[in-house]
């Protein structure tokens, strides 16, 4: 019989090992032969995972029960923890293994087991690039806002051409109305907008020639309200600024629409259907609108025109609001690492995008809701796919950035000292006194509370 030299066991079940314990490893080695070349090619594919050969037995009047009690445990489902004299406690997984009983030695029973690492599941996880699903959805709802906006004023179009000699005048001259109103009052209110005010200007000076192709009237109208954040220095005052053009533009447009009466879009659509099937205007009037005169139609199907204007800028100014909110958080995780350069930026805590999430996401709703109040279900369909896209982006990559507490200050402390009592890194004390409004670095005044990212 072979000597014992240990003792070992596997998920708590004793053995004894004998002489020879081996242990395999090396590298995957790949070798390519080519026909008719006296060379060839040799590939390292990586590390071969070791596997541990173990000999061993159990002995005793009760050698069958303990041998029964290893093969129940190597044959259990899983990973198994291995004590070994010479490999230390290892987790395993069973290859395989080999029982032997022999008539020359009674009272034992050997095993050959082979044992491999367990190796924890290590392959690159799939995870969804939200940041660009918000991207995607981005281009998808400006398109569609711009082409539910064209087919209406298609509509509105084709429908007046028989009611007045100059259709064509007629909404040219409701637009501009709408772009000096809307767009060059508040280019005039809000200081550095001179570059709204002179693309208002292009629009209008470019009217006719754009209103014979709507939807290239609509994404000029999506120009003017695009939210462009071109630096973290000035980001928290230009969305201030949004904020204050959005408050200006939402007034604007509810005076320039209060008291006004707005046709529906199945009212329309069903006005142009007629007219389709060659049904008289007359007949069309008569049928949708017997208490109206014809001049009050054509004044609600101009109205239309200028509900249409204002739910395509609101709900413009809503998607550019969220896609800045969301390139925002993109930069901030982007930041590897801090320095004393480091400068506060517009997102950089959960806290900042729960914040940030309330305010969009109610942007949104109000938009939404308001095209399905005006039956523009394309429209609506394509802002609330992109709403719930954008929540989602920002709540995932939100969980990236740091966290946020309140501190109130019992003393008056440089701001150097405190971003380093409280991070460990005295490097971006700057962003520390941008972040709270500190107007002098040396002087955070004792009984004043500020907000410290860890």
């Amino acid at each position: 019989m072979s000597k014992i030299t240990g003792k070992g066991s596997f998920r708590g079940v004793p053995f004894l090992i004998e002489d020879e314990q081996g242990q395999n490893g090396g590298r995957r080695i790949v070798t390519h032969e080519y026909p008719l070349r006296n060379d060839g090619l040799t590939e390292d594919l990586g590390k071969r995972m070791r596997n541990y050969s173990v000999s061993c037995l159990v002995i005793g009047d009760d050698h069958i029960q303990q041998a029964e009690a290893l093969v129940d445990a190597l044959e259990a489902d899983g990973v198994g923890t291995l004590k070994h004299p010479y490999f230390g406690t290892i987790e395993v997984c069973v290859d395989d293994y080999r029982l032997r009983h022999s008539t020359a030695h009674q009272r034992i029973t050997r095993f050959d087991i082979n044992f491999v690492p367990a190796q924890e599941n290590n392959a690159p996880e799939i995870t969804e690039d939200t940041a660009y699903s918000v991207l995607q959805e981005y281009g998808v709802v400006l398109d569609s806002l711009a082409e539910e906006f064209a087919d209406s004023i298609g509509n509105v179009s084709g429908f007046i051409n028989s009611m007045v000699d100059n259709p064509l005048f007629r909404l040219a001259d409701t637009t501009t109305g709408f772009i000096s109103t809307v767009f060059e009052g508040v280019a005039n209110t809000v200081s550095g907008l001179t570059e709204m005010k002179d693309k208002a200007l292009s629009i209008k000076n470019n009217l006719y020639g754009l209103l014979l192709t709507p939807k290239v009237l609509a994404k000029e109208l999506q120009d003017l309200t695009r939210l462009n954040v071109k630096s973290t220095v000035n980001a928290q005052r230009q969305f201030v600024q949004h904020i204050v053009i959005t408050d200006s533009i939402d007034t604007a447009l509810s005076n320039l629409t209060s008291g006004k009466l707005e046709i529906t879009k199945s009212t329309l659509d069903e006005m142009v259907a007629a007219k389709t099937n060659n049904v008289s205007e007359t007949d069309i009037l008569s049928r949708q609108f017997s208490n109206l005169h014809e001049q009050e139609v054509f004044d609600a199907l101009m109205n239309k025109t200028t509900f249409l204007l204002k739910r395509l800028v609101l709900s413009t100014l809503a998607v550019e609001y969220g896609k800045a909110i969301s390139d925002a958080v993109t930069e901030s995780v982007a930041q590897k690492s801090v320095t004393e350069d480091t400068v506060a930026g517009l997102i950089e805590s959960k806290a900042d995008v729960k914040r940030y999430i309330a305010d969009v996401d109610a942007q949104l709703e109000n938009v939404i809701l308001d095209n399905a109040d005006a039956e523009q279900w394309t429209s609506y369909q394509a802002l609330e796919a992109y709403r719930l896209t954008l929540l989602k982006d920002l709540r995932v990559r939100g969980e990236r950035l740091a966290n946020a507490s309140e501190i109130t200050l019992k003393d008056t402390y440089p701001a150097v000292l405190l971003e380093y009592r409280h991070t460990g890194n005295a490097k971006s004390w700057k962003r520390l006194a941008l972040r709270n409004g500190i107007s002098h670095p040396l002087f955070c005044l004792g009984g004043t509370t500020i907000e410290v990212l860890q």
